[in-house]
């Protein structure tokens, strides 16, 4: 059930940085404010441990640093 859950966490935070700016769904906030994604990464970010979490975390990285989103000082624990 935990594996679920992280999946399931991921995966939103995936479509919140596909979806961020996007025109066709600027009436929901989630999709213009960047901190709803940097909380969805921080959570994760407790999971880092987990080899797929980690994997996960550092495409997520790259995918919000594609799109613009500003990240701050958010870095994967070693």
């Amino acid at each position: 059930m935990q594996r679920l859950t992280l999946n399931s966490t991921y995966v939103s935070l995936t479509v919140g940085i596909l979806t961020y700016k996007s025109v066709a769904l600027s009436f929901a906030p989630e999709t213009k404010e960047h901190a709803h994604l940097l909380n969805g990464y921080e959570v994760l970010q407790h999971w880092d441990h987990l080899p797929v979490i980690r994997r996960g975390l550092k495409r997520a990285k790259r995918m919000m640093a594609s799109a613009g989103i500003p990240m701050g000082n958010i870095t994967l624990a070693s």
